[in-house]
């Protein structure tokens, strides 16, 4: 089964690369399943109402997922607008900070996540801060909705933004980050399937939630063409494009 991460390799601008996606990430970007809050609540044996801390929250998918659940959940993110965004979603408390600087007290959490952020972080420097904020007994997560590439319709999605992204082909064709993760001891893994179901409006909108597709396509009407060609192809007769993701996931516990 093939799978494809939007991890690209990092850039000195990480924090500020999404400005121009900020509105497109709050509609469009994919949730992550329930099942995986189940999972990481199973291995680790942590329940609600426990403390969680989001690391490159974002504009707080992730973190309004584990608020749900009843966990009491902190979401750290250094882009203004993002966090500005997820602050008007409520359901979380966020503040500024980076996996690296998180200003939070020694011992804050049971739980540490990072969705869809953690191949942005500097590993060494990062699992060192989770270890600080982590409570004796506690776990980190880290977890990817990677593109499925198993069906025509995301095979094709692929090939589109090779074709018209300069950016998109710096992306690493592999969850490098996640293997790195699964080699810490205790290190246990998830493998969830995730789906969107879009539009023609909700797939544009999802590829330009993309930076890769804000920062790397040159020519937009030839893309925008592009994309809407691969939903006439496969859209259903209910006029849906079925994006499919496996969620990947690692947990960890913390480290003496």
């Amino acid at each position: 089964m093939g799978y494809i991460g939007d991890m690209v390799e990092t850039a000195p601008d990480t924090a500020s690369r999404f400005d121009a996606t900020v509105d497109d990430y709050v509609q469009h970007r994919p949730d992550y399943p329930d099942a995986l809050v189940h999972w990481l609540r199973a291995v680790s044996a942590i329940v609600p109402p426990a403390v969680v801390v989001d690391l490159g929250a974002g504009t707080g998918i992730s973190a309004r997922r584990w608020a749900r659940h009843g966990y009491a959940v902190t979401g750290v993110e250094p882009n203004v607008r993002m966090r500005a965004a997820a602050e008007l979603a409520g359901a979380a408390s966020y503040r500024g900070g980076t996996s690296t600087a998180t200003a939070l007290p020694d011992a804050h959490a049971s739980m540490v996540i990072a969705c869809q952020a953690f191949h942005w972080f500097d590993l060494v420097p990062t699992l060192r801060e989770i270890d600080r904020i982590l409570r004796p007994g506690g776990w980190a997560m880290a977890a990817w909705n990677f593109r499925d590439t198993d069906t025509p319709q995301m095979d094709g999605y692929d090939a589109l933004l090779r074709t018209h992204s300069t950016e998109y082909r710096r992306m690493a064709h592999g969850p490098k980050r996640l293997a790195e993760l699964q080699a810490l001891p205790g290190a246990v893994t998830a493998d969830v399937a995730n789906a969107q179901h879009l539009d023609r409006p909700g797939l544009r909108g999802r590829a330009n939630s993309a930076s890769y597709v804000q920062r790397g396509v040159a020519d937009r009407p030839a893309f925008e063409a592009a994309l809407d060609a691969l939903f006439d192809a496969h859209a259903g007769d209910d006029g849906i494009f079925h994006f499919a993701y496996r969620t990947r996931a690692v947990a960890w516990p913390r480290r003496p």
